[in-house]
Order: C-alpha cells, then structure tokens, then sequence
C-alpha cells in the first residue's frame, strides 16, 4: 500500500497516498505518483492537497464489512480531527486500513459488532424495495410518476424513461430481484457479522498509566514510612499513659477494683460512693 496513489472519496479529497512519514491527500484524481508528487508541491492559490503527518495519528478504525476507515489525527492547530475515508470496496479499506495501523505501531483492538446493527443500517433499503415493488405492480401509467421538487422530478423523469423503455413487468422483475438479493445480503450479515478493528494509541497509553500507579514513588513510601512511625509513637505514648493511670487507680482505691475501660480520652470514671466502688 505504501506510494500506492488510490482513488478515495474523503470529504473533498479525490485521491490518497501512503507515504513514508505522511498521508497525502489531494482534491483531484490522480492517477499516478509522479503527478501526485507534482500537485502535492503547489502552494498558494494553486494548492490542491494536505499532508497529514503518520507522528500525528493516534486512530485507525473500521469495521470489516464496510468501504470506509475512520483516522483520528492532531492537525497544525494542535486539534483532534476525525476524517472518513471511503474506497471502492472493504477489500481495499481492510487492506489500507490494517497496513497503516501496523506501520504506525498502534496496538490492535477487535470487537465483533451486535447483530441488529446492521438490521438498522439496511432495513429502510429493504422495506424501500418492497414498497417499490408493490407500486410499480399496481401501477397503470407512467404519468404517474411525477416528482414535487426538482430533484424528484428529475428523478421522476428518469423512472418514467425506463419504464416506458423496458415495461412494466421488466421494472417490477429488477425491483423484486433487487429487494431479494437486499434481503440475502441482510441475512447473510445477521448470521456471520463482521468485525470492528480499531488500531490505537490508548491501550499503550493505558498500560503505561496502570503500570506507573502500581509503582509507588520515593515519596509516597518516604510518607508511609512516617505516618507508620507516627502512628506507632502514639500509640506506644498512649499504652503508657494507659498503664501510669492503672497504676496510679490502684494505688488510690485497692488492687481489688475493677476499671471498665472508657474513652481514654477522658481517662478518669465518673466518680463513685465507696459502697459502689469497693
């Protein structure tokens, strides 16, 4: 794939390139490198083309089944863009898509998608098709067919000529053939469906930020270290304070006498008549 000039629809751009350090993109179709190289070197008014830098790309996505690749990149404005490119086919999209993430060295993702997504996706050409097939069956004459805006009544016009040229059960058989082979192609991605393979930036990304906070710092445990310390010199200060009280209890009323430990913050029962105490 790599300086291979390739025919694309990508928002205004007509052709793409694959080069060692940039993605070239260019608003004419052209046909090979030489002349791409020639157009890609205009500037000013006469510029027809963008270079996206491959440093600058951190997404490759596409699903297996389709002619289109997703690319998230970070433009000259330090922004993050997304740009749809569609190719003749999913064979190619497949092929580009999977070369130029792996030469990117992004880490690979793949999900199968849920079956009822394609269901949404192609149903209304179904349902189409077969509304099609109802009308122009019970069609009487192609005067009919008219159109209210003047896209529809060029569209409108079209459908007229074909019906008048090839008949009515000739426009109804193609219809019909189409729906079914709609309807085939409908089941046959609810039963095998494909892939979304998306090559990114994030996974590594991740790892490195999972990794980095398993691993405490010098600080961190210079801190632990200290609070640990802490901690066992009050508590050591309060086992000593503790037995001085006891001591200091007993002395006053009797080795007989049973303290109940309370709040030591208070360090001192309430105080009680002889009788209760002794």
């Amino acid at each position: 794939m790599k300086n291979k000039v390739i025919q694309v629809s990508a928002g205004m751009y007509k052709t793409l390139c694959l080069r060692e350090s940039e993605l070239w993109l260019n608003i004419d179709k052209v046909e090979n490198l030489e002349a791409l190289t020639t157009k890609m070197q205009k500037r000013g008014l006469m510029k027809s083309g963008y270079k996206i830098p491959l440093s600058s790309i951190a997404e490759v996505s596409y699903n297996e089944a389709s002619e289109q690749i997703k690319l998230g990149y970070t433009n000259e404005k330090d922004k993050y863009k997304k740009l749809k490119v569609d190719f003749k086919n999913s064979e190619l999209s497949n092929a580009f898509g999977r070369q130029l993430g792996q030469q990117l060295g992004l880490t690979e993702t793949v999900v199968q998608e849920r079956k009822w997504k394609p269901l949404l996706f192609n149903l209304g050409t179904v349902i189409t098709g077969i509304f099609s097939v109802i009308v122009f069956a019970t069609l009487e004459d192609s005067s009919e067919i008219q159109g209210s805006s003047r896209k529809s009544k060029g569209r409108a016009a079209l459908v007229r000529i074909i019906f008048d040229t090839i008949g009515q059960k000739a426009t109804v058989a193609i219809l019909a053939l189409f729906t079914l082979f709609m309807i085939y192609e409908l089941y046959k991605r609810f039963t095998r469906p494909a892939s979304n393979v998306v090559f990114s930036k994030a996974a590594a990304s991740s790892n490195n930020s999972s990794s980095f906070k398993s691993t405490p710092s010098k600080t961190t445990e210079s801190s632990q270290a200290k609070a640990s310390s802490l901690a066992s010199k009050r508590l050591t200060e309060d086992q000593k304070r503790k037995k001085e009280f006891y001591k200091d209890l007993r002395e006053n009323r009797g080795t007989d006498y049973k303290f109940k430990e309370t709040d030591m913050s208070k360090y001192m029962p309430k105080p009680k008549t002889p009788n209760e105490g002794l």
